[in-house]
């Protein structure tokens, strides 16, 4: 049950969260965790939960393996509800891959749930620009460091190096990433 919350909580979470990009420079958060903490619970929730699978398996294998045995005896009884569960997951699964509706659509509402985050105004500059070191960033912006590192300074922005991060001097200024560049 745990498992199952988790996983259906952690995974309507991420099917709305901004792209990596947004998420990373307005530092997004829902419910006090950001987008890579959500992502983290999900991937460990599952691992966990194929652990747990593999143990129950392992240790009710004779259970198991004489409860299909005794129905390949007995014959496989209920051949229609088989064939159409068969002929669902099959439908299913091609139409998932396929993205036709109505997966597609689900996706592409999902999609744009995701896109919705994003103003001009929210955008980084660059793709994960809260990694780069100041100099690195001001290059690509074609702004000279020395001009930035100053503007950072006279917006009460200390300690800021052209060898740090974005990340690093927001994080040291409790600030996003998004308000150092503006600064």
């Amino acid at each position: 049950v745990f498992s199952f919350l988790a996983l259906a909580v952690s995974g309507i979470v991420l099917y709305v969260a901004p792209p990596g990009r947004i998420a990373n420079w307005s530092v997004w958060r829902l419910l006090l965790l950001s987008k890579a903490q959500w992502q983290a619970l999900h991937t460990i929730v599952a691992l966990l939960f194929l652990v747990a699978a593999g143990f129950h398996i392992y240790f009710n294998w004779k259970v198991l393996v004489a409860y299909v045995t005794s129905k390949l005896q007995t014959g496989i009884r209920m051949k229609r509800e088989l064939a159409a569960a068969s002929l669902a997951g099959a439908v299913i699964l091609a139409v998932s891959i396929t993205g036709v509706p109505p997966s597609g659509t689900v996706m592409d509402v999902g999609e744009d749930i995701k896109n919705s985050w994003s103003t001009t105004a929210s955008e980084p500059p660059i793709p994960h620009a809260e990694l780069m070191t100041v100099a690195k960033l001001s290059e690509t912006v074609k702004i000279p460091t020395e001009k930035a590192l100053a503007n950072l300074e006279r917006q009460g922005i200390n300690a800021a190096q052209p060898t740090m991060t974005v990340q690093q001097i927001a994080d040291e200024n409790k600030i996003t990433p998004q308000q150092v560049y503006q600064k």
